[in-house]
């Protein structure tokens, strides 16, 4: 497994036991990203431009064993 972070959007991601996803205001109320986060190792995996459906499902798509997920905390 790689640590820390590249610049290659199309890269494999690790996947954590448990999965943190999020948004957040990169400009207050107007441009949001997403991050997803190894909740038990307190590591970033990846941020990602927006927070729709779409931008999501392509951020979790690079999981290289989705399977591996066990439970998944979101912030509603």
């Amino acid at each position: 497994m790689k640590h820390g972070r590249t610049l290659e959007e199309e890269s494999r991601l690790p996947a954590p036991r448990f999965l943190g996803i999020d948004e957040f205001a990169r400009r207050k109320g107007q441009v949001y990203d997403t991050i997803l986060c190894d909740v038990e190792r307190h590591q970033v995996l990846e941020v990602g431009e927006g927070r729709t459906l779409e931008a999501v499902c392509a951020l979790l798509e690079r999981l290289e064993n989705p399977e591996a997920v066990q439970a998944v905390s979101i912030d509603t």
